[in-house]
């Protein structure tokens, strides 16, 4: 399925996976390591209806935001010691593994779309420590695939976040 089209029908098919009472079986057992949800108030300036929103700070998160606080479970669950992933040229959750692969020391291998120059988010990636390999790619779901192929041929595990 392709990766922006997967919600258009109003059906997250990532979450169709399995039953709500199958992921609450998965997490019985887990603590989240992150301290309690960081709550702001947010006004829009110019809002004319002068609305305030909650806005949840997953930025302040020491995991490097949502996906590093609901990475972690899975993170502690795998057995090999090195993990691929694709890292787009934006979205922070290369980052996020670059922090849970070095809390569980843990190589992490991160396939990108070969460009002039690497993303700020990309970059932010590999300081934390992921490995950046470029492949010429035309569609992610394409470099998802090449991502998984190494990591099934070098004893890997493929991060299916």
């Amino acid at each position: 399925m392709a990766h922006d089209t997967h919600i258009l029908d109003g059906i997250n098919y990532d979450l169709t996976l399995h039953t709500r009472d199958e992921y609450l079986e998965m997490t019985k057992d887990w603590t989240d390591p992150c301290e309690d949800f960081i709550v702001e108030d947010f006004q829009l300036q110019n809002d004319e209806k002068g609305r305030t929103f909650k806005v949840v700070r997953e930025d302040l998160n020491p995991l490097g935001g949502t996906k590093g606080r609901l990475g972690e479970l899975l993170m502690s669950t795998i057995k090999t010691d090195t993990i691929t992933y694709v890292a787009p040229r934006q979205g922070h959750a290369p980052a996020a593994l670059a922090i849970l692969a070095k809390k569980y020391n843990k190589r992490l291998v991160l396939f990108a779309p070969a460009r002039q120059e690497a993303s700020t988010h990309q970059m932010h990636a590999a300081e934390l420590g992921g490995e950046l390999r470029w492949v010429r790619s035309a569609a992610m779901p394409n470099l998802n695939r090449e991502a998984k192929a190494w990591a099934d041929r070098n004893n890997a595990t493929f991060f299916p976040f």
